[in-house]
């Protein structure tokens, strides 16, 4: 059984790869499709490239291409790095891969901004106490979505592109974290849950449209809140799985509230989706960034492949940090995949120490019918450990 094989890159990763024969070195090696970012977030990242240093800061909240006229009050920023005349960043990095015959992907960013949020708290996520998270602009509000339907206009606009992928368009949550974050509590998906629910005033509504007591609701999350991280006991934690944090949460919300919750989520997403869709012309694909837990707050939307699957070309699955163990457990019962879906793993130890965990990944991808392997990212890897990864993956 064939699979497609495709990796995620940086634009700056073009000038160290031009050394070893480019993106055609990539499709000769088996590689598929490409993902560049097309807006992304800070980070800081160790670099195993040669001739870049080491560690490199990455900025915060910009896009890689020139943002249009059509936004409202949200707005975009370019990246320092798009020349004054010629090529933006993605335009060179959709060409260089159509040049080598690989699909290009437009890895698109949608709302984990810090800097926006910065400039726009009341745009932001709010927790049951009222805390804002200023790297999470809130999915439900309208001129949220309008800055991310506008931004998808634009990228998907770009000639020789083959996928706009959209990750973080959902809730951005507690445990995605800002920078330098500290705990003395490791959030457990019944604590994340109830630290990532959004009490603003637009989801105060919806949750009022799913017939919950909206103000009751987030004054019993802050209660549970407190409880756990004031008057609890820091070296005497409960670590509660996926299912036991359902069911706890069930019980402490009571079904309807929590229920609803979940119900508002799932409406903003599909109505979100849907209006995505209708501004991607019908040449562009459009892939979404997945988690298949409800209760998951991250940069992928957490959500059953059955709520979103009509409305998507593509879904991509990350498992970054997980065994092939512990995969597998994920997709055990699984339906409604439908569409074409695709695992993401970041190769590297303690998950993967040897082949072996490779060639699971594969037998995954062939017992669930899924369409490939999706390898994050090129520019964090050695390239020795490229080679392998691809020499196994192709085989």
């Amino acid at each position: 059984m064939t699979h497609r094989i495709g990796a995620y890159l940086h634009p700056w990763d073009l000038t160290w790869l031009a050394d070893r024969g480019g993106l055609g070195t990539l499709r000769r090696m088996g590689c598929t499709d490409v993902a560049f970012p097309a807006s992304y977030h800070a980070g800081r990242w160790t670099t195993p490239v040669p001739g870049a240093g080491l560690v490199r800061s990455l900025e915060d909240g910009v896009t890689y291409f020139r943002p249009g006229e059509g936004y409202g009050v949200l707005r975009p920023t370019p990246s320092a790095t798009i020349p004054a005349t010629g090529a933006s960043p993605l335009e060179d990095c959709i060409a260089q891969a159509s040049a080598a015959g690989l699909e290009s992907h437009a890895w698109t960013v949608l709302f984990h901004n810090t800097p926006m949020g910065q400039q726009h708290p009341a745009s932001c996520v709010v927790n049951a106490v009222g805390d804002v998270y200023e790297y999470s602009l809130c999915p439900a509000r309208p001129e949220v979505q309008e800055f991310g339907l506008a931004m998808v206009r634009d990228v998907a606009a770009h000639a020789g592109l083959t996928t706009v992928e959209v990750e973080a368009m959902g809730y951005m949550g507690y445990k995605h974290g800002s920078h330098h974050a500290k705990s003395s509590f490791t959030p457990d998906p019944y604590l994340d849950f109830l630290l990532s629910c959004c009490f603003c005033d637009h989801c105060m509504a919806g949750l009022q449209g799913q017939l919950v007591e909206c103000g009751l609701l987030r004054d019993t999350v802050a209660d549970l809140l407190r409880q756990h991280i004031v008057e609890g006991d820091a070296m005497n934690q409960r670590s509660l799985s996926w299912q036991e944090s359902f069911d706890q949460l069930t019980k402490d919300l009571g079904r309807r509230p929590f229920l609803g919750m979940i119900r508002h989520r799932t409406q903003t997403y599909v109505g979100f989706l849907t209006r995505l869709r209708a501004v991607i012309p019908a040449s562009v694909r459009l892939s979404v960034h997945l988690n298949m837990d409800p209760l998951f707050s991250g940069s992928q939307i957490g959500q059953p492949f059955n709520s979103i699957v009509s409305m998507v070309d593509e879904i991509v699955v990350t498992h970054y940090g997980e065994t092939t163990q512990k995969m597998s457990e994920k997709w055990q019962g699984q339906k409604g995949i439908g569409a074409r879906t695709r695992v993401a793993i970041w190769p590297k130890a303690p998950e993967y120490t040897s082949d072996k965990d490779l060639v699971a990944v594969l037998n995954l991808v062939e017992a669930w019918h899924l369409d490939g392997v999706r390898i994050y990212h090129l520019g964090l890897l050695p390239w020795r450990t490229t080679e392998r990864v691809f020499g196994v993956l192709t085989s």
